[in-house]
């Protein structure tokens, strides 16, 4: 027989996102039976998710402005660059 492992937050936040398997999905299921609070919990999640969703699914659909798109590669070579520099001066402070 195996043995149950506990709920974790996890489960509780991936049951609300609807992507916890479907044997751990049973398993949450019995063990908020028992919580009411966490029902309420998980269900406040939920709508939350929805409310979102409602928001922000619109905006998947919306083209990326073209300053956008060309903006990180800018910042990328600027970072880069940056990183090189602290990288040295950190060399010659240490050697």
């Amino acid at each position: 027989m195996t043995e149950r492992l506990p709920i974790t937050e996890a489960d509780v936040q991936a049951y609300a996102d609807g992507r916890l398997a479907a044997g751990r999905r049973a398993e949450l299921e019995a063990w908020l039976a028992g919580r009411p609070a966490d029902a309420e919990r998980v269900a406040a999640y939920r709508r939350l998710n929805e409310e979102l969703r409602a928001l922000y699914d619109p905006v998947l659909d919306e083209p990326v402005p073209e300053r956008l798109r060309a903006a990180p590669r800018a910042r990328i070579r600027l970072g880069a660059a940056a990183a090189a520099l602290a990288w040295l001066a950190l060399g010659t402070v240490i050697g």
